[in-house]
């Protein structure tokens, strides 16, 4: 039901599956379902220049959930933020930055996931030019706490922002220029020191 309600662009990405169906072409946002499907060797090798070591922990997620040991409906009961928080931290792949993602795709977002772009892009934008892996959390606190409990909904907003500022309006940029706004800081004009992606 899911996959007809969405339209999904389809990428030549053509796997050969180890059932005997033979070749199948998977979108960019396949199912749980679809990846399940696929076995590993197969799956690394297709992934591995998108994916790379992150692979193994997303098709292992796909074949639990498919196989009923990560319940998705266990989460729907979770009332408390907290405790959905501690919840996706369980499950193997899922440190402080995809479980804060998660937790925004769920609908709460009270946690901006830190990483080296957040680092960069508190220096650029906020002038906290001494921010660093260690400072990241209290310093995302000390700016986004006003906007509470949507912390992350204006950390992405400020994000954004800056990225068209850069780079021009993000739904006019060709394909082609989607890896300079990926991450990636060596893609950024910036000198700022011990940041790396």
């Amino acid at each position: 039901m899911r996959s007809n309600r969405r339209k999904r662009r389809r990428e030549e990405l053509n796997i050969q599956r180890n059932d005997g169906i033979g070749e199948r072409c998977l979108g960019n946002f396949p199912s749980s379902e679809e990846l399940a499907m696929l076995d590993g060797k197969t799956f690394k090798e297709v992934t591995s220049n998108i994916l790379g070591y992150r692979a193994k922990d997303i098709l292992k997620l796909a074949k639990d959930v498919e196989s009923g040991k990560i319940r998705l409906d266990e989460f729907e009961g979770l009332e408390d933020k907290d405790d959905m928080f501690h919840k996706f931290r369980q499950i193997r792949g899922f440190g402080p930055f995809a479980s804060a993602n998660a937790m925004m795709c769920v609908g709460y977002y009270h946690k901006v996931p830190v990483d080296t772009e957040t680092i960069r892009h508190l220096k650029e934008v906020h002038g906290r030019t001494n921010c660093n892996k260690k400072t990241v959390t209290k310093d995302v606190e000390e700016i986004y706490n006003k906007y509470a409990p949507f912390q992350c909904l204006a950390y992405w907003s400020e994000l954004l922002d800056s990225y068209e500022t850069k780079f021009g309006k993000l739904s006019e940029l060709p394909n082609s220029n989607y890896h300079i706004i990926s991450g990636r800081l060596e893609s950024f004009d910036i000198t700022h020191s011990g940041i790396s992606g």
